[in-house]
């Protein structure tokens, strides 16, 4: 039993030492294999770190020549400056002298603008605008403040005035494009004015006459009035007279009824009553009607007459009463005529007061026109200068279109000195900031030239020493495409290896070899050991490793 025992333990420990031994063997390929991959890498990485120092060696040797070649054209530079610094004292002599004019010319501008403000009541009173006058004003107001010394200032100044002279012209030629339209609807509604005042005289005539004649048709109408008044008393009168018979009669009939039998009434008194009752629309006249009256004293008689005359003094007192009316609806109608003719009296009036207004607006306007034409008088000669006599608007306009037209030539050659003025601002301003940027590119140049020889040093010092290496530092992390290897699944990283210039040395390294080198690294307290001692480099790439190393 102990024999089986030991014998299976035997077994058991070949059987795992077998499988340590192949275990190993596997791990010793493993390693190999990396190893190869990694000397690849190595040699390639060898061989773009020489062709990078050969560059920058070329590079370095490229900017002795170029330091040299700049010293030269520094000192040619500094020639031209002196010469340019000449050329500036000459062009300062100029802008002086530009100044100067410039001072003029905005004099020249106060006197021009000195008689544009004399005429400035005749254009508000043309436009209502009085705001030209006052903004040139305050642009001289400026340019005299400002120092003669500062030319910049003087010539922006002036260019600004210029350019505002040049729109307040085109607004002074706009003005008279609506002072022309302005005298064209003056002249309509003057021709109005007069043609509205010439019927309103004749209208007003003729409203004069017919309230003459109506006042004349108004008395008669009052006569008339008075006469059918006098005429509606006496009817009235006679109509009481009338009243009083019949109660008489009334009073007789009650009495002969009471007295009876005795003082009847025959049957031929009664059928002649009758026959008289039947007639009652016979006319008679009022002479007859007095007549009979005065011829009849029995109360039967009277009776009889009465009755055979109640039909005519009615139909008269109808016809009386109508004519009455008739009177009264003529007086009504006269009176509202008369009240017409009031009103047409009081716009007729109104009319006149209005014409009154328009003509004293008409002088008003003639009288500004004069103004005007003395204003402008020293451009119209000697005819609107010496016509002192009061003169119509027909007369007037036409000086005052003559006196804008000569305005506006001189308007147009003032635009005309303006241009030249700003064109000559223009190219020496030109000047000004040509030579300006020459100054500015010849003092970039120079400090420039100062800045270079010490950056030229400081390159060939971090060459040479060994401070290259103090200056590596971890910039950039990332994945590349070239170093990955298949056996290995962690992302490369790139390292960036900073120079005294702005070229740089990318080394790509894996992340099993940064393991690597970093468990050597810590024995060594954090300091980058050689790469010849470090047993990464092949044997092919000793004599370049030896030359990296002595760079460290």
């Amino acid at each position: 039993m102990l024999d089986r025992k030991n014998r299976k333990e035997n077994i058991d420990d070949d059987s795992s030492l077998s499988n340590i031994v192949e275990q190993c063997s596997n791990q010793a390929g493993h390693f190999s294999g990396f190893f190869k991959d990694l000397s690849g890498y190595m040699s390639d990485n060898i061989v773009l770190l020489l062709r990078a120092l050969q560059l920058a060696s070329s590079n370095f040797a490229r900017t002795l020549e170029e330091h040299d070649s700049l010293k030269i054209e520094l000192e040619n530079k500094d020639a031209q400056n002196r010469v340019q610094e000449d050329e500036l004292l000459s062009l300062q002599k100029e802008l002086r002298a530009m100044s100067s004019k410039c001072i003029y010319c905005t004099e020249q501008i106060q006197v021009i603008f000195d008689d544009l403000l004399d005429l400035g009541y005749a254009i508000d009173l043309a436009t209502g605008n009085s705001s030209i006058v006052s903004k040139v004003g305050q642009t001289l107001s400026v340019l005299k403040d400002e120092e003669s010394g500062d030319y910049i200032k003087v010539v922006d100044t002036l260019v600004s005035s210029v350019n505002k002279l040049k729109s307040e012209s085109q607004r002074l030629s706009d003005i008279k494009g609506l002072v022309i339209t302005l005298l064209d609807e003056l002249k309509m509604r003057l021709k109005q004015a007069e043609s509205a005042a010439e019927t309103a005289s004749n209208d007003h005539q003729l409203y004069l006459e017919r309230v003459c004649k109506l006042e004349e048709d108004l008395r008669t109408v009052y006569d008339e009035r008075n006469g059918m008044e006098i005429r509606i008393q006496e009817y009235q009168e006679r109509e009481d007279v009338l009243k009083a018979r019949e109660l008489e009669l009334l009073s007789l009939e009650q009495t002969i009824v009471e007295r009876g039998t005795t003082d009847a009434i025959s049957k031929d008194q009664l059928e002649a009553l009758v026959e008289k009752v039947n007639k009652l629309n016979i006319p008679s006249g009022e002479s007859h009607l007095q007549r009979e009256v005065a011829m009849f004293s029995s109360p039967m008689d009277k009776l009889l007459f009465v009755i055979d005359e109640f039909d005519a003094l009615q139909h008269e007192v109808e016809t009386l009463r109508y004519e009455n009316e008739d009177l009264q609806l003529n007086l009504e109608s006269h009176a509202r005529e008369i009240e017409q003719l009031k009103e047409v009296c009081r716009n007729t009036d109104s009319n006149c007061r209005e014409l009154e207004s328009k003509s004293s607006e008409l002088l008003e306007v003639t009288v500004s026109m004069e103004r005007m034409i003395q204003r402008f008088g020293y451009l119209a000669g000697k005819d609107a200068l010496e016509d002192n006599k009061p003169a119509s608007t027909q007369t007037l306009l036409p000086k005052l279109e003559k006196l804008i037209i000569a305005s506006s030539m001189e308007s147009g050659n003032a635009k005309s000195v303006k241009q030249e003025l700003g064109s000559k601002l223009q190219a020496r301003e030109k000047t000004v900031d040509e030579l300006s940027a020459k100054v500015k590119m010849l003092e970039d140049l120079y400090h420039s030239q100062l800045v270079q020889p010490e950056v030229s040093q400081d390159r060939a010092f971090d060459a040479s020493s060994s401070a290259i290496g103090s200056d590596i530092s971890e910039i950039e992390e990332g994945p590349m495409g070239k170093a990955s290897v298949s056996s290995v699944p962690t992302a490369a990283h790139a390292r960036v290896m900073r120079k005294g210039s702005s070229d740089h040395l990318v080394l790509n390294m894996g992340s099993e070899s940064e393991r690597l080198i970093a468990a050597h690294d810590l024995d060594d307290k954090g300091r980058i050991k050689s790469l010849h001692t470090s047993g990464l480099i092949p044997a092919q790439g000793k004599h370049i490793a030896d030359k990296v190393d002595g760079i460290w």
